[in-house]
């Protein structure tokens, strides 16, 4: 499964993902820097909230992108079909494939949480748009947090998975994701979202979850030449 893990990556090159993933993560920290700077944060918990649901509607995006150019642009491309005829086990192959978008979406949430409120908390120290002290509870309690949602939105970075296989569709994946994105991190009332309705995120990060488990339980069935 390494190997497979890693045959894959030099095949993708890596560089071009963390890139983008990189310049991503700048035009957030631009961003909700504007936002603080902006006197929009009364709290400290008003600045994990908005920078944990700027940084989850990113890159579940980036998620989809991802599923896009791993997975769906090789069945547009009939490049999968190709790769399907070697002797190796095409279900691994798919795993390999969800194992790096997995690991690769999860771990930016997690590096661009950290990034940008370090950021934001050194910003802090100088211009004191925050007058709250961070105290340990606080950074505890929000960092837990932080975690949870990252986790959750991994899963859910996977739901576009679902339509990119059922019209092998780029389009279709990243739209959906959008579309995804909108409807959860839309407010509702005093600063909340459908992703704070805790049952909603866990629901459909096991969807996610679920539908990458057909999609490679399934695998063998896959009409290559659709």
């Amino acid at each position: 499964m390494l190997n497979l893990i890693r045959l894959e990556l030099v095949k993708f090159k890596l560089w071009p993902v963390i890139k983008g993933a990189f310049i991503a993560l700048l035009i957030a920290l631009g961003f909700v820097t504007l936002i603080m700077l902006d006197g929009e944060f009364k709290s400290y918990d008003d600045a994990f909230r908005f920078i944990d649901s700027f940084v989850k509607a990113t890159f579940m995006i980036f998620g989809a992108s991802l599923i896009a150019k791993l997975i769906i642009q090789e069945f547009i491309e009939k490049t999968m079909t190709i790769m399907f005829m070697y002797p190796i086990n095409r279900k691994k192959m798919m795993i390999a494939k969800l194992i790096i978008i997995v690991t690769f979406t999860f771990l930016s949430i997690v590096i661009s949480d950290i990034v940008i409120f370090s950021f934001i908390y050194i910003l802090n120290v100088y211009y004191s748009v925050i007058t709250e002290p961070l105290t340990m509870t606080i950074l505890l309690q929000n960092a837990s947090k932080l975690l949870m949602n990252a986790i959750a939105a991994t899963g859910i970075s996977l739901i576009p998975l679902y339509f990119g296989m059922k019209k092998y569709s780029v389009r279709t994946t990243i739209v959906s994701a959008v579309i995804i994105m909108s409807l959860l991190t839309s407010t509702l009332k005093d600063h909340y979202s459908l992703y704070d309705i805790i049952l909603i995120p866990i629901i459909l990060a096991c969807a996610g979850l679920l539908i990458a488990y057909m999609t490679v339980r399934k695998i063998e069935q896959v009409d290559l030449f659709k």
